[in-house]
């Protein structure tokens, strides 16, 4: 009863107040896309395309109001222009697609997540919002986590067996492993107890969660983001204390099932077993095909209807985004998605320090946004997840976190050479950290 409560109030917020004020349509959106709740409460939630509708009420909302505000966008141009490349080009090889259908159905998937991250782009002006839209991924995800683990220890390893929402147990432990990130940085940054208690609370069940999906490609990722972690949080007497309690939980929380598991990860290719074997085949047949269709690829999701071609069994994907999306949309497209997560997380660390001045929270988000993605990357050369919503949303909150900081820097907006950095405060500029009740 609980689900069909906190669905359908999600429900009439995204549709009656994105009506009104697009942003909480985004919230909503963000929130239902996140969850996925039919499949979470399905046994109370009717199964209604929640976010669709939820969507189209925040687009007439957002189009009444002019569109947003675009001060600061100069800042993430280059990533605007990549998402712009890439749903040009998944919408081509549509066009040119023997299977449109099938292939408009796959690409509309993940275009509708992208255009709710621009609109989202457009509508948060104000670090209050930044840090409600943070929010919302972090108690999706951690919520996520925590039914996982009821699940597991109820006897029903649903992760493992099952998936969870046409999703296969990789491509969720990946999801749950950049929520990990999130919550630590978020912890980290806010200054009441409760608050961060609320945030750390949320670890244990995504950590778990990625060692009982049984998945070596997001164990690996979520390690590699805790490298990240601390290269980029922000020095505080907390820091030490949270990577010790957090190497002392994993070691913990891993049984020998997962160590070993894991261990083969890197293992020479003759020692590995069937699972893994199978992505160099995969592998190999996505790079025949992309040679064969490299301007348009064969149609979004469609590699797997000539996977038979390439000496894979019928209906096989692709264990790799970026061949997956070279294999299905072309070259073109596969290096716009690229470019999405490459830019985002440069230009976040090249404005880390100079942002820091006047943007206390900064280098806050753009560990946890730079951990995620990091860890999303390395995850995704062993699955296919274009159409997983929660990394096009990090993709999102990092532009927005850019798009803020430049509003006070606007003579540091260019990534590279041409112009400097100016470190000093900006003129009227306030440089106190924002309150850690504001906002929620």
């Amino acid at each position: 009863m609980k689900g069909l409560i906190v669905t359908f109030a999600v429900f009439l917020l995204g549709t009656l107040g994105g009506l009104i004020s697009p942003f909480w349509g985004v919230v909503s959106y963000w929130a239902v896309s996140t969850l996925y709740p039919i499949e979470l409460w399905f046994w109370s939630v009717p199964p209604i395309n929640y976010a669709f509708y939820i969507g189209i009420c925040t687009l007439i909302g957002w189009t009444l109001r002019g569109f947003g505000s675009w001060t600061g966008s100069r800042a993430v141009r280059p990533v605007l222009l990549a998402t712009i490349l890439f749903l040009a080009a998944s919408w081509l090889s549509v066009a040119a697609s023997a299977w449109q259908k099938d292939a408009a159905d796959a690409a509309l998937v993940y275009s509708k997540d992208l255009l709710m991250v621009v609109v989202a782009v457009s509508l948060v002006d104000s670090f209050r919002r930044l840090r409600i839209l943070t929010w919302v991924v972090l108690l999706s995800v951690g919520y996520l986590a925590f039914d996982m683990n009821v699940s597991y220890y109820s006897g029903w390893n649903r992760l493992h067996e099952n998936g969870f929402a046409g999703i296969d147990n990789n491509g969720m432990a990946m999801l749950l492993a950049m929520g990990v990130p999130v919550s630590l940085a978020m912890g980290n940054y806010e200054k009441n107890w409760k608050m961060k208690a609320l945030a750390w609370a949320w670890i244990p069940f995504e950590v778990n969660s990625v060692f009982f999906a049984f998945s070596r490609s997001a164990m690996l990722g979520m390690a590699l983001a805790g490298v990240v972690l601390v290269w980029l949080m922000p020095k505080s007497r907390l820091k030490p204390v949270l990577l010790v309690l957090g190497l002392i939980g994993g070691l913990a929380l891993a049984g020998n099932e997962v160590r070993d598991r894991f261990s083969t990860t890197f293992k020479e290719r003759e020692e590995l077993d069937t699972s893994a074997m199978s992505r160099y085949d995969t592998w190999s047949a996505a790079w025949s095909c992309i040679m064969d269709h490299p301007l348009l690829g064969l149609g979004p999701r469609c590699f797997n209807k000539v996977s038979r071609q390439y000496g894979l069994s019928d209906g096989k994907s692709v264990h790799n985004l970026f061949l997956q999306v070279g294999a299905d949309s072309g070259i073109a497209a596969a290096a716009s998605l690229l470019g999405m997560f490459v830019t985002a997380i440069i230009i976040m660390i090249r404005r880390r320090k100079p942002a820091a001045e006047a943007h206390p929270w900064f280098p806050h988000w753009t560990a946890m946004i730079t951990a995620g993605l990091v860890s999303c990357l390395v995850s995704s050369q062993f699955i296919g997840m274009e159409q997983i919503s929660l990394p096009y949303f990090f993709i999102g909150l990092g532009m927005m976190a850019i798009r803020l900081a430049a509003k006070r820097f606007p003579d540091a907006q260019t990534v590279g050479g041409g112009k400097t950095h100016d470190h000093r405060r900006p003129t009227g500029a306030s440089i106190s950290a924002p309150r850690a009740s504001e906002g929620l």
